[in-house]
């Protein structure tokens, strides 16, 4: 079967533009792409629950030198999908939990990449990809776990005194 691209939507995100722009054998030259503004929190499951993989991007920024923690990319780990990141945080939770790719945010080249590795990817790999993630925010992050480390960090504290 030849070789066809993927559909891509992006919501609320302007970097897809780079993709298109990649001068050199760029496979999305043909790619039908369809734009939506940011969505509200409360539609975000669907949109999650349908899409094959997700990707996560922020520009870099001195701030992250101490490492992220966003909803969104707790979301998306949770969503048991495998995700794309594209960050230079000093944290990776994708990488920890091997939960998909790690590129650059500032290489268009990479990002297509990943995406074609995603796409080629055989179906079984990219939901083991994607539970992995699941796992990972599970162990690490759900309500129970964060609330049993809060109660360890407040007795510390108390017992210093």
């Amino acid at each position: 079967m030849p070789w066809s691209p993927p559909d891509l939507r992006v919501n609320g995100a302007w970097w897809i533009f780079l993709l298109l722009e990649v001068p050199i054998h760029n496979p999305f030259q043909k790619v039908d792409v369809e734009f939506k503004n940011s969505v509200p929190k409360k539609q975000i499951y669907n949109i999650l629950a349908k899409s094959d993989s997700l990707f996560f991007s922020l520009k870099n920024a001195n701030v992250f030198k101490y490492g992220i923690s966003s909803n969104k990319l707790f979301d998306y780990l949770a969503s048991a999908k495998p995700v794309i990141f594209s960050t230079d945080a000093i944290n990776n939770p994708i990488k920890e939990a091997n939960a998909g790719f790690t590129v650059s945010p500032d290489s268009p080249e990479e990002i297509a990449n990943a995406i074609i590795k995603l796409y080629n990817m055989p179906k079984e790999k990219r939901l083991e990809m994607g539970l992995n993630g699941r796992k990972y925010v599970e162990k690490h992050y759900s309500i129970p776990i964060l609330v049993d480390k809060l109660e360890d960090l407040l007795y510390k504290v108390i017992n210093m005194y």
